[in-house]
């Protein structure tokens, strides 16, 4: 579909968050909702754009009729439509600013899974520290550093689960369109 320039602008916002969330590491571990992005997001990406090419055919429409030519009396027989348009138009960008808040969701599970992975390798580092510490330092001083190393350690696991929780919810709020203006309201609030 042809698509007018803020029409293509809000169609470009919508298929960068998908991207980032289909493409996000914490989506291929497996740690998001795989089935739900696999089958939602483009559900949503298509009705979006779906959308979009339709606003872009009504502007056109509006354009082609001249409004400036038309007089006061039909211009404001106009203005339902107008308003029509305005709405969807704001509830398609309520759709993709809740696809891009679930694509910085992804983006923070992403940074918590690369640190899950380095708390991962922490046991074996912390061996080979704890042996330098060993061979180097009292055996007092050492247990105090390792007992510090094991509670960071924790704090970024907890620090992991917490984003990957909020990822969850994110990408379940982005249940499939519904039909009628139901989801408008609902989703202007």
């Amino acid at each position: 579909a042809d698509f007018d320039g803020p029409a293509a602008g809000l169609l470009v916002r919508a298929q960068r968050a998908i991207d980032a969330v289909l493409g996000s590491q914490a989506h291929g571990a497996g740690l998001l909702d795989a089935v739900n992005n696999t089958v939602v997001l483009p559900r949503q990406e298509w009705s979006i754009a779906s959308a979009l090419a339709e606003h872009t055919r009504l502007r056109r429409e509006r354009a082609a009729q001249q409004p400036e030519r038309l007089s006061p009396r039909v211009r404001a027989l106009l203005e339902p439509q107008d308003r029509a348009l305005e709405l969807s138009v704001r509830s398609v960008t309520g759709r993709i600013e809740a696809l891009e808040a679930y694509a910085r969701c992804a983006a923070e599970a992403d940074d918590a899974y690369h640190e899950s992975r380095v708390v991962q390798a922490l046991p074996e580092q912390n061996a080979r520290y704890r042996d330098l510490l060993a061979s180097t330092v009292g055996d007092e001083i050492a247990g105090a550093e390792i007992r510090g190393l094991a509670e960071d350690a924790h704090r970024a696991e907890t620090a992991l689960r917490a984003c990957v929780t909020s990822a969850l919810r994110a990408g379940h709020g982005l249940g499939p369109p519904s039909a009628g203006p139901e989801v408008s309201s609902r989703r202007a609030r």
